[in-house]
Order: structure tokens, then sequence, then C-alpha cells
């Protein structure tokens, strides 16, 4: 009996490449899969790690502003006493929260944009990454695998 040397799966900062399909890696386990035949191009990216940068900075501007507003009235409240309703209270909460939002949309790192039949995603690479680590993963996904992997960092940090 011969050894199979062809590897079955191919992981690198939390994507996975396989025969079947390509997923993001948490916790161990595959998520979102997309499989083969349904892909029709993969690119490895730097760029915002946001699906929808712009409508999540909106939406943590309208967080922040709600939670400034609760603020001020909180503010009132200290300095003339008075009835404050817990759910007010609770609505200062969305100041932080919003600014996470918006932090959150503003991150920029190297992705794996997949792009197939049912769809658009993105698999953001975790960890330390640097353009020749990445190079080599788009060889590699090549060599081994065979997905033909194009390359976009010219935009990355060097």
């Amino acid at each position: 009996m011969g050894m199979d040397t062809e590897p079955r799966e191919l992981e690198f900062a939390g994507v996975l490449l396989s025969a079947e399909r390509v997923a993001g890696l948490e916790g161990g386990r595959a998520v979102r899969p997309v499989h083969r035949e349904q892909i029709t191009e993969l690119e490895l990216r730097f760029g915002f790690l946001a699906a929808h940068p712009l409508l999540q900075i909106g939406l943590g501007v309208v967080l922040s502003v709600v939670g400034v507003f609760q603020i001020d009235a909180f503010i009132g409240w200290c300095r003339e006493g008075g009835t404050i309703l817990a759910d007010a209270a609770y609505l200062v909460l969305m100041l932080p929260l919003g600014a996470w939002w918006v932090a959150a949309a503003a991150r920029r790192g190297y992705f794996l944009a997949v792009r197939s039949h049912v769809g658009n995603d993105r698999f953001p690479l975790k960890g330390v990454v640097d353009r020749a680590a990445v190079y080599r993963f788009a060889e590699r996904a090549h060599a081994e695998m065979g997905y033909d992997v194009l390359v976009d960092i010219e935009r990355a940090p060097a």
C-alpha cells in the first residue's frame, strides 16, 4: 500500500482550504464554508476587515450619539435629582458600544475574499501576518490544493 502524500487540508491564519471547501476557522472548527464548486474567485487582499465598513461606522455613530444624549441627561439628573428610569440609564452604554463598532469597522488587515455563485464572503487572516507569508500561502494553495488565488496586497504596510 502506498501512502497518500497529497494534503487533505491547508490551514493558514484562521483560514482552511480543503479539496471540497474554503472556510474560516474558529476554535478549531470550520465556519461559514463555501463549497469549491460554488467558488468563482479567491483573492488575498489587504483592506477593511468589516464586510460593510461605512454602514457599520454609520450605525456606530448613531449609537454613540444616543449614548452622549443620555450622558447629558444623566448629568442633569445628578445635579438636579428626580427620577431616572433604568432604561434611560442603560442607554448610556450606547456610547462605548458605538465607539467599539466604529473602531471595529475601521480595522484593516489581510483577508481572503471569496466570490461565489451564492455571494461574497471574507475570511480575516488572524495573528501576525506579513507580505511574504501571504504570498507563500497563495503559492501553497495553488501547488498543494489546486486553488488559483489572486494576491492584491500592494496597499499593505511594508
